[in-house]
């Protein structure tokens, strides 16, 4: 049974509130983990936010892995319920507005392997934290543009334009357009249109 039904009208904040209390998390997580990482290496502060820019720009390609994964041919019948409970509920009911967040648990999972994964390379936790709030600035971006992408009403032509490439995604291309705060690497890797078989 997915996640929450809710009402897609109930407005951005409170479906953070409701649905979406990672949100609230990273934010204030973020905003504190990232005072400390750089109070305890102020001098390099430019390289702190270097290495936060570079986080953030870094989401599309862990954004688009993923999900793309997440639309492997399985064929065990483990990995099929896996790949289900993980993102086929999402797209079953994509109307229901809890089916269209990222678990808490796995993204706090994800986040912890990232974070050693940034240590190992550089061997710095203030460092690693850097790098790490700008994946989770991309994180959070991404799921405020999917919400959109499914129940908003985008007043740019930018969003507009990734609502539409996120909604043929779910209407008869699954195996395409997994990009959702961007349609670059879609465009890069031959993507926009589905994968054969």
């Amino acid at each position: 049974m997915p996640r929450g039904s809710g009402d897609p009208s109930l407005g951005w904040f409170r479906v953070c509130r409701s649905h979406f209390r990672p949100f609230f998390v990273y934010a204030g997580g973020g905003i504190v983990l990232g005072a400390v990482a750089l109070w305890h290496e102020f001098a390099a502060w430019p390289q702190f936010l270097g290495l936060t820019v570079l986080g953030f720009l870094l989401w599309p390609i862990v954004e688009y892995t993923i999900h793309r994964a997440l639309h492997i041919r399985a064929r065990s019948a483990r990995m099929r319920a896996f790949l289900y409970l993980a993102h086929g509920i999402h797209h079953e009911t994509p109307q229901v507005v809890g089916s269209n967040f990222i678990r808490f648990s796995a993204s706090a999972i994800a986040s912890a392997l990232f974070f050693l994964l940034f240590l190992g390379v550089l061997r710095s936790w203030p460092r690693a934290v850097a790098l790490l709030l700008g994946l989770w600035g991309g994180y959070l971006l991404y799921e405020f543009t999917h919400y959109v992408a499914h129940f908003g009403r985008p007043r740019t032509a930018w969003m507009r334009s990734l609502q539409h490439h996120h909604r043929r995604h779910h209407q008869g291309e699954e195996r395409a357009r997994f990009g959702v705060t961007t349609p670059i690497l879609d465009w890069l890797l031959g993507t926009l249109r589905g994968l054969r078989e």
